[in-house]
């Protein structure tokens, strides 16, 4: 693979938009790729503008969604890092602060899975 191929797959990002009031499969729309070398704040600034209603930058996602605009509490996860919008501009933060409860039940799941995939062997 050519050197300019490889950096377009580095600088390709997986963006997510979450919403607390909804489920992920609800937020499942608000999902797009980006490419190019933006900093994660540079990202986080656009999808601000790209979820605000009269922003001037609205983009077709939310106009089509009808969700309210992007405020204080929501979440962008960008490659897998997770950020919570503040007052004045983003925190990281983890999955277990986007999730919650869903969060710890899917854990205690998993850890019960693999607790008896050790006893009995894997699923088949």
């Amino acid at each position: 693979m050519n050197k300019k191929a490889n950096n377009d797959i580095n600088d390709t990002k997986l963006i997510t938009i979450k919403y607390p009031e909804l489920t992920m499969s609800e937020c499942r729309g608000f999902q797009t790729v980006i490419h190019g070398d933006y900093s994660d704040e540079q990202i986080l600034e656009k999808v601000f503008a790209s979820f605000n209603a009269g922003s001037g930058e609205e983009c077709g996602t939310f106009k089509k969604a009808r969700i309210r605009s992007m405020s204080v509490g929501d979440f962008v996860c960008i490659n897998g890092n997770w950020y919570q919008c503040l007052k004045q501009g983003w925190e990281e933060t983890f999955d277990e602060v986007v999730f919650g409860e869903d969060y710890k039940i899917k854990k205690g799941i998993d850890s019960l899975v693999g607790q008896m995939e050790k006893l009995m062997g894997p699923r088949k």
